[in-house]
């Protein structure tokens, strides 16, 4: 979904860097989820601010 939303605006080559960046986030999300954090929901969401903040310094600064 991430890739469809920025597709128009940054272009298909990024669009698909997107794509990869938030699968591996999420894969390892759902990693930390299930073997490493118990279930708890806090390491998740810690991952997830450094996932928005990564994307953030990404775009300010035009990386991708």
């Amino acid at each position: 979904m991430h890739g469809v939303m920025f597709f128009q605006a940054v272009g298909a080559a990024s669009a698909l860097l997107i794509v990869a960046f938030t699968g591996l986030v999420g894969w390892c999300i759902g990693y930390m989820n299930e073997k490493k954090s118990d279930g708890s929901i806090l390491p998740e969401w810690g991952l997830h601010a450094l996932a928005n903040i990564s994307a953030a310094l990404i775009s300010m600064f035009a990386l991708v």
